[in-house]
Order: C-alpha cells, then structure tokens, then sequence
C-alpha cells in the first residue's frame, strides 16, 4: 500500500489467517487491523488504519480481507489433514532387507546371460 500523495510505502504486510479488520472508533468509513509489516526492512508489528471515500468501500475492502484469512484459516484445517494422514501411513511404513540369496541369484543369471551372448559372437569371427 502506498500513500496517496506521496507515494511512499505505508503497509507491506501479508493477510494472514489471524487478520481482523475492525471499524475505527468513530467513523464507518475507517479499518484498522494489526500485521507483521515489512515497509522499512524489517518486520515489526504495527497497527494500520485506512479511510476511504465511502462507506460502501470500507464494507467491501472489510469483506475482501475477511474472507481471505477464513479461506487462509480452512486451508490451515486441511493442511493439517493431510498432515495428519501423511503421518500415520509413514507409522505403518516398514522397511525389510532383502535375503542374500535373492541377490546372488540375480548375479548368477546375469552373468551367464553374458557369457551367452560372448559365446555367440566366437562363432561367427
């Protein structure tokens, strides 16, 4: 967010999931909210207040934000699901070592298809 006039960053922040909007004491045209703001270089908690021409726009920009951090809050919910369900298959996962005996057998096979193909080609130089 810039300032009007100026231009200057005012507001450099994220909606996150614990975003809440709140009308300005006084005036239904104003929000305030807290956020983790990154306008200077670094993050510092600020307080943040917008006033805007009309009621109308503050009702819709409260609305906008507010659904994007309950959107932000469910996605969390479901992360949190599969999460979950990630970690109890990786509880059930087992790992078993292979019998030297498999191993030495599929050498053995390899190794006469080898000598197969070095007897063919003797014949025909």
């Amino acid at each position: 967010m810039r300032q009007a006039k100026t231009l200057k960053i005012c507001a450099n922040h994220l909606v996150v999931s614990t975003t809440k909007m709140q009308e300005h004491a006084g005036s239904d045209k104003s929000c305030v909210w807290h956020a983790a703001d990154f306008a200077d270089g670094e993050v510092k908690e600020e307080m943040f207040a917008i006033r805007f021409g009309s009621v109308e726009n503050c009702k819709k920009f409260k609305d906008l934000v507010e659904e994007i951090a309950e959107s932000l809050t469910k996605n969390e919910g479901k992360e949190n699901e599969d999460g979950s369900s990630t970690a109890g298959l990786l509880d059930k996962l087992t790992v078993t070592e292979r019998k030297p005996e498999i191993s030495a057998k599929a050498e053995s096979t390899e190794s006469g298809k080898d000598t197969e193909t070095k007897a063919e080609a003797t014949p025909s130089e």
